[in-house]
Formats: C-alpha cells, structure tokens, sequence
C-alpha cells in the first residue's frame, strides 16, 4: 500500500530499528526492492533521485511506481530524494509520491530555510511527508567519485533545532561523516555529534551515504538513534557487477530476462540483508 513516512518513522522511535530507504532508476531496481520489502514484511521508503526526473521516460515510470506501491503487499512510502527545487517536489507531489526531500544544504542558512518552509506547506496540504537536510553530507547523490567528509559541513546542533523551528520538516537528514559515493577510506563517523543531535531533536533523523559502511557501524548508527538510512551506490553497483558475471559465466550464451532474473535473486537477497541489518535481525 501506498502511504506517508507518519506511521512508519513512529513504529521506527518506538522500537529502536531504522527503515530502509532504497533508492530506484529503473523498472528492474524498483522490482528487486519491493520483492525484498515484501519478503521481509517490512515498511520501506522507495525512493527516486532527483536526477533521474527529466526524461522522455519518466512520466510513465512514475506511473508504474505509484501504481506497483498501491497493490504492494506492505507499507511503502514513494519518495523523491534530493530534490534541488520547490518545483520538482510539486511535481512528484502532482504524480502521487506521498514523501519529498528538499535538499537546501548547500545554499546560505536562511535560503534552506525558506526553502523548505515553502516545500513543507506544499507538501502537508496533500498529506504528503518532507524531509530536508541541514549541515552538508558530502559527495554527489549518483556519482560514483570517492569524497572524504569534512568537519566543516556537519549538522550543528543549535543550527538545527534553529531549522526544524522555522520549517517544521518531519524528519532531517544530518552530516557526522559519511558520503555519498565511494569511500575513499575507513569512514570516521562523529557519533559524539549524531548523540548530541539525538538527545535534542524529537523528529527521524536520517542518514544518507549508508553504502559502503560495515555492519557494526550500521548497528551502531541506529543504537546512537538514526531512523532511515538511505543506500543507493551499493545496489546500482552491485547489480551492474552482477548482470555482467552472469553474462561473462556463458559467454554471452544467454537469453536477456534469464541473465537479469538470476541478477535479479541476487540484489533482492543484498536489500533483505540491509532490511535485516537495520532491523536488529
């Protein structure tokens, strides 16, 4: 069924686990998402990254989307991820996605804020959810180049608290130092920070650039209370890797829909992984 973050991210506080936000470019990832989520009989946001809006096709994906989610099996949230304008977030409000993130966080303080006040009174008269971002987490959504983050960037907790009054976003995305992409090395995650956040702020706070982190930081990012991580890099990765060994294991000698079915097993097995990971399974 198609719902908003509302019940979701409550179930989330109350019990100590985070939801899982993956995010789709293509009928074939949004598949081996909702299969994972269905098998695991788990609440997830699907989500799609801003960049991918724009093209000829994009019309008819996003139909397909709202319409797979409302005869899903479980609770999804559609959600637009980085979302650069207020015109973009109307946009997917208009074609039925029921959560929105605005991303404001490179620009000056107060433009992010205003911002987002104006996705957010967009975004509640429809029902639909908003999340935003304050601090800066670093490297580029959908680009593969490796980044470090930098101290510079990270939420501040006053900054926040400052934010969240004059907006009233219902969940926020917070820098302590992981990125988007490649890690370049070991990420060295500021969990002093994440619990100063935590102890002061009463809505989800959502983490972004989850790929390539290990599963005890996982576990620790949700014990220092983190509500949604978001993946994307390691399952478009790991299904370009996937789709390729099994065409190279035969040569080529292999019908399209066969070689994408056995990839297919395969991204679903990682997403229920992730599921269970963030579950406390």
């Amino acid at each position: 069924m198609l719902v908003n973050t509302r019940e979701m991210y409550a179930d989330s506080m109350a019990g100590g686990y985070a939801i899982g936000g993956f995010d789709a470019t293509n009928h074939f990832l949004a598949e081996c998402i909702i299969n994972a989520a269905e098998a695991k009989n788990t609440p997830i946001l699907l989500m799609v990254p801003g960049f991918a809006f724009g093209g000829p096709n994009d019309r008819e994906f996003i139909r397909y989307l709202v319409q797979r989610c409302e005869s899903a099996k479980i609770p999804i949230a559609l959600h637009l991820d980085h979302a650069a304008t207020y015109e973009l977030c109307v946009y997917a409000i208009s074609k039925g996605f029921t959560s929105v993130m605005i991303d404001g966080s490179s620009l000056p303080f107060q433009d992010n804020v205003e911002l987002t006040k104006g996705v957010v009174k967009c975004a509640h008269a429809c029902s639909v959810s908003v999340e935003a971002e304050i601090g800066h987490v670093g490297g580029d959504e959908g680009k593969l180049d490796g980044t470090t983050a930098s101290e510079n960037y990270y939420t501040q907790t006053p900054e926040a608290l400052n934010f969240i009054e004059q907006t009233n976003t219902d969940s926020l995305a917070v820098a302590f130092g992981t990125v988007h992409g490649i890690y370049k090395g070991p990420p060295k995650l500021d969990f002093e920070r994440l619990d100063d956040l935590r102890k002061n702020i009463r809505i989800p706070l959502v983490m972004h650039g989850g790929s390539g982190l290990s599963d005890y930081d996982f576990k620790k990012v949700i014990a220092h209370g983190i509500n949604k991580i978001n993946i994307f890099s390691e399952i478009s990765l790991s299904s370009s890797r996937l789709l390729y060994k099994n065409l190279k294991k035969v040569d080529g000698n292999i019908h399209i829909q066969e070689a994408l079915s056995e990839t297919s097993d395969d991204i679903v097995l990682i997403i229920k992984k992730y599921i269970d990971l963030f579950h406390n399974l």
